[in-house]
């Protein structure tokens, strides 16, 4: 019986022992060529890392695979390697991509379904399996360090403990960002003796809430004050042309935001607002919700 995975099998350990020359081609001619797509979907994070990788190391390819490539009516694939072909056309610094050309693989006789299984064959599942360490394990490690030994997550043990770990720029600034916003409700909660409340305004709990605000001369939803939504607030008026006055409950997602929202963001658009709104016969209102919840106290 002939099994259509053999092929693949062989060819990739013709790749591994080195029987394939490794060539180069500029960014240029990399975004020209198309890739044959055999996953069922890609993982932009990986993308991300790649071109992290590759900027850390002032555009160096060389912790790169090269990508696997293959002829079909006249016009080359990638059949392996559409991670690295992403990572390397984000990245701001690379100039060029390492790759393996396989010739034409239909006019060698291979089969649709062998060039398939090649594909999937060049990304297999590793024998020997770990589960890498999530942001979230990281977040909680840096708390840990803080509330053991005093070690603030932006310090530079941190910073070169995740290095050490494999992590990029860019994954560190998100994780230390991360572990300093918990640092941050928990010190506020601390001070006002309660949790600090996370607000969703498509839960049941969120719906009650924009509802006990409304009423019939206004139109009333509920926005984060990390992102105030002037997209959000046209569409409301242009929706709702018969109420002329604009609430908005605003519901801080950290006390960073809160911060951000009451030095910065809410002057800068009640500027905006009093400008274009109530110059055009508006009225509004920025009702701020709870930040704190208590077991005893209500969330309005």
């Amino acid at each position: 019986m002939s099994i259509p995975s053999a092929k693949g099998v062989a060819t990739i350990q013709s790749i591994d022992s080195g029987e394939h020359k490794i060539l180069t081609m500029s960014v240029d001619e990399l975004k020209q060529i198309q890739a044959h797509q055999v996953r069922a979907e890609d993982d932009p994070e990986m993308v991300r890392y790649i071109a992290d990788q590759i900027d850390e190391n002032g555009g160096n390819i060389d912790m790169t695979d090269p990508i696997i490539m293959y002829t079909t009516n006249g016009k080359r694939k990638i059949l392996g390697g559409n991670h690295t072909k992403g990572g390397i056309l984000s990245s701001k610094k690379a100039t060029h991509a390492k790759y393996i050309d396989l010739g034409d693989l239909e006019e060698d006789g291979w089969s649709d379904i062998e060039i398939r299984m090649l594909g999937m064959l060049l990304n297999p599942k590793p024998k020997k399996r770990s589960n890498p360490s999530s942001d979230a394990d990281f977040v909680k490690t840096l708390l840990m360090n803080y509330a053991t030994d005093g070690t603030e997550p932006d310090s530079p043990i941190s910073t070169m403990f995740l290095m050490q770990a494999g992590c990029s720029t860019r994954e560190i600034t998100r994780i230390v960002k991360k572990a300093e916003t918990e640092l941050d409700k928990a010190e506020a909660e601390t001070k006002l003796g309660g949790v600090w409340k996370k607000w969703n305004p498509r839960d049941i709990e969120g719906i009650e809430t924009v509802e006990a605000f409304s009423d019939s001369k206004s139109v009333t939803w509920m926005m984060t004050s990390a992102l105030f939504d002037w997209r959000k607030i046209m569409d409301k008026v242009y929706y709702n042309p018969k109420k002329k006055n604009i609430r908005i409950l605003i519901h801080h997602p950290t006390p960073d935001a809160e911060k951000k929202w009451l030095s910065d963001v809410k002057p800068m658009h009640t500027k905006l607002l009093d400008m274009f709104l109530v110059s055009a016969g508006y009225t509004y209102e920025l009702i701020e919700l709870t930040t704190m919840k208590s077991e005893t106290e209500s969330v309005i």
